[in-house]
């Protein structure tokens, strides 16, 4: 205005300058520090989903392989008559896999111990022929020995008629 000195002016317009400035500075302020909680926020949500993902996941690692061990503690025992549970199977991940060839394996040996029963029951079955057949023979040769003796009785007796017969005659000769 005609009426101010320009050097007033100038110093009025510094001073509202500075002002502006300085609202804009502690706007920048106040921006950035909602700005850090809002990260420091995101941060420790992101931190206790993933703790809570994490606990997750291993409760059900640690579940998956307890499962394992004891279906595998089982068949360490001798017990294959158990089957692996169908959820496993059609899980896809490594845990699947290994229900997989466990189920396989298991299957394999029932399988096995099987053939093993009838082979044994059928190697008892020969076995049993085998000894009637031995009895058999030992009651034949039995007979034959019997026989042998009736016949050499028989024989001895011929033997003692024909020495006999054979004074007899030299007697009347």
């Amino acid at each position: 205005s005609p009426l101010t000195p320009p050097s007033h002016s100038l110093q009025i317009r510094s001073d509202v300058s500075k002002k502006n400035a300085d609202q804009m500075n502690q706007a920048s302020k106040d921006n950035f520090a909602k700005a850090s909680m809002m990260f420091i926020l995101i941060t420790i949500f992101a931190v206790i989903v993933g703790a809570g993902l994490g606990i997750l996941i291993v409760k059900q690692i640690v579940k998956r392989l307890g499962e394992s061990v004891s279906f595998l503690g089982g068949i360490a025992s001798g017990d294959f008559s158990q089957n692996v549970a169908e959820s496993n199977m059609k899980d896809k991940s490594e845990f699947g896999v290994l229900s997989k060839a466990v189920d396989s394996m298991n299957r394999n040996i029932r399988t096995l111990i099987k053939q093993l029963l009838n082979t044994s029951e059928q190697l008892a079955a020969a076995s049993q022929e085998l000894t009637a057949s031995a009895e058999q023979s030992a009651q034949a040769a039995s007979q034959v020995a019997e026989s042998i003796t009736e016949v050499a009785k028989g024989a001895e007796k011929q033997l003692e008629i024909a020495i006999t017969t054979n004074r007899i005659l030299e007697d009347i000769a």
